[in-house]
């Protein structure tokens, strides 16, 4: 019960500084220009969204996914509607990050994160699946690779005109800045 009350008051506090935020930058009447690792970015996770929605339906070419569907179905269905979920919203985020809208900063800043982790994860728990070569040379490849990716995803989002361009900057920061040059 606490723990709710504690969300609920956090909710309502973090909408109020939402409120004045905007009311703060508002004020210094900002023109920005959508920097270009934003569109590059967006472009990404709305590519990937598609791929990933696109690539469902294709489970059922799969002989072990079809099997799985008639012996557990739940679990089958339940897997095309994750994937199907998760290619959504990854198109919604890279719509929102284009768009210039903090909802698309946050996930896509969130899902870095975390990226980064699941890669050192997989790398520093290598032992337990290194067993096959194929497996661990593809399994290695793909973290270091999602490691990097996320790394540089999650720098550029956090650099100043980036910041500044979602409105995650401090309004009083921006009389000490200088002018925002285009990127």
């Amino acid at each position: 019960f606490v723990d709710l009350i504690i969300v609920g008051f956090v909710a309502v506090a973090a909408a109020e500084i939402n409120r004045r935020w905007r009311e703060a930058l508002s004020k210094q009447n900002l023109r920005l220009e959508r920097p270009f690792g934003v569109v590059v970015i967006s472009f990404l996770y709305v590519i990937f969204g598609i791929l990933v929605t696109c690539f469902a339906p294709l489970l059922f070419s799969f002989h072990a996914f079809v099997e799985m569907v008639f012996h557990k179905p739940l679990i089958g269905i339940g897997l095309i509607c994750l994937l199907v979920f998760s290619g959504v919203i990854q198109v919604l985020i890279g719509v929102c990050l284009y768009l210039g809208r903090k909802w698309g900063w946050i996930p896509a800043f969130y899902l870095a994160v975390v990226g980064m982790l699941d890669s050192v994860n997989l790398l520093l728990s290598f032992e337990k699946w290194s067993h096959s070569l194929p497996l661990s040379i593809v399994v290695v490849s793909l973290a270091v690779t999602n490691l990097i990716i996320s790394v540089i995803i999650t720098a550029y989002l956090l650099q100043f005109n980036v910041r500044r361009y979602f409105g995650f900057v401090n309004p009083a920061e921006l009389e000490e800045q200088p002018p925002l040059t285009t990127s």
